[in-house]
């Protein structure tokens, strides 16, 4: 699901409010224990010094990108995505969601993983080829 953010840029470009959709040139991935929702609320990240949101694509440089060329208003990550190591418990996590900065920044997209993880001390938290999707509805 995208975002009211994202919808609305992309509406007010479509009708001539804007001349660009306002995404951001580089796109994080993140983690959240809570179902975001629409207005880009309700995201509960892991808390603690080695959570960090993943890189998944900066605008113009093809070898940064994870995820597909969208397709019928889909997209899946076409990599493995590889969060930094664990050095504490993370809870468990349910959603991920793209922003378009590696702190703060605009929710822009959001959905429920394919199984919840919960990462602990000492793992490598990843999410494997195609377990991510986003679709424009």
């Amino acid at each position: 699901m995208i975002t009211n953010y994202l919808a609305n840029s992309i509406l007010n470009a479509l009708t001539g409010r804007g001349n660009t959709i306002v995404a951001g040139g580089d796109a994080y991935l993140a983690l959240s224990s809570t179902a975001p929702t629409k207005d880009g609320t309700n995201i509960t990240e892991p808390t603690g010094a080695s959570y960090a949101r993943v890189l998944i694509g900066m605008y113009n440089q093809s070898t940064s990108y994870t995820f597909s060329n969208a397709v019928d208003g889909t997209t899946e990550n076409s990599e493995i995505i590889y969060f930094p190591e664990a050095k504490e418990d993370w809870g468990t996590l349910t959603h991920f969601v793209i922003y378009d900065a590696k702190t703060a920044g605009n929710a822009l997209a959001y959905g429920v993983l394919t199984s919840p993880i919960s990462p602990v001390a000492n793992t490598v938290p990843m999410a494997r080829i195609g377990t991510l999707s986003i679709t424009f509805e």
